[in-house]
């Protein structure tokens, strides 16, 4: 793979994944809105024709940031342009768990 050509990248990708996902599977990303989850979401939607994949997401609101409603309205934006099911799941963190905000989240 090579960064200066897009196209034998996009292959080889689409190789490595055929060997780990069967036609007809159904894939389902995690989608926090951030660089590397819109990649992934990028990767899989331009190939989930090419693999016979089904692709849905889902994106955990916790409410942590003030940014969250915005994170969720973007994941939502981006997964109705490339015609993806997307769930959003709104969470509870107790941050009083004992067990540290990331981990209870």
């Amino acid at each position: 793979m090579t960064p200066d050509n897009p196209n034998r990248t996009y292959d080889a990708v689409i190789e490595r994944l055929s060997a780990h996902i069967p036609a007809g599977e159904s894939v389902c990303i995690g989608l926090s809105g951030g660089l590397d989850s819109m990649v992934l979401l990028e990767i899989l939607s331009a190939a989930g024709t090419k693999l016979g994949i089904q692709l849905s997401a889902i994106h955990v609101h916790h409410g942590l940031s003030q940014n969250a409603d915005a994170w969720a309205t973007f994941c939502e934006a981006q997964c109705v342009q490339r015609a993806i099911p997307l769930s959003v799941v709104r969470v509870k963190v107790d941050p009083h768990s004992g067990l540290g905000l990331e981990a209870a989240a």
